[in-house]
């Protein structure tokens, strides 16, 4: 919807340009051309669209959360997804810059407690691990519920199985394992 408001306001830019270049120097098309293209340099391109969690999700246990998104074309040599998550009522900051779309939160979440989270993401420029600017504006920013962030379990590790010495008579013993 916002592509298509965008390119209308283009194309309405144009023909304003067109009625008043009607008249007096230099070609129309030059003139409609330069307008077009100041008016495309003009918009900023859009956020990335967020994925997953889905808004206002409840997370049971934060062992695997993934946060995903989307945007329009391939980031730049120098062009960054700023990864932002926090609490209602505090800063927005980002807690990662990825080239990827997507990011695990498992970790990261290990060190916070449970409740209600938000997050987003912009795309911005960086230079030796310093911002220079914000290439969109952050992303509509979501909420989820994180119930459990506690690690998860160590695995059990398996203990041999003690070997029968004698089988009774008659009988014959065969050991079986199935695997998970």
């Amino acid at each position: 919807m916002r592509r298509l408001l965008a390119i209308l306001i283009v194309l309405l830019s144009a023909l304003s340009t067109l009625s008043a270049c009607s008249g007096g120097g230099g070609s129309n098309q030059q003139q409609i051309d330069t307008a077009v293209t100041g008016t495309l340099a003009a918009q900023p391109p859009l956020p990335p669209i967020l994925i997953a969690p889905a808004a206002a999700a409840t997370i049971e246990n934060a062992w695997n959360l993934t946060l995903d998104w989307a945007w329009v074309r391939d980031l730049d040599a120098s062009e960054y997804y700023d990864v932002r998550v926090w609490r209602p009522g505090e800063p927005a900051y980002g807690i990662t810059w990825t080239r990827e779309p997507t990011f695990n939160l498992s970790n990261w979440m290990q060190a916070q407690s449970p409740g209600e989270y938000r997050w987003s993401v912009a795309v911005i420029e960086g230079v030796g691990g310093e911002m220079q600017r914000e290439v969109t504006a952050m992303a509509q920013p979501r909420t989820f519920t994180v119930a459990d962030t506690s690690p998860p379990p160590a695995p059990v590790e398996a203990q041999p199985i003690e070997a029968l010495v004698e089988a009774p008579p008659g009988f014959t013993v065969a050991l079986y394992h199935r695997g998970l």
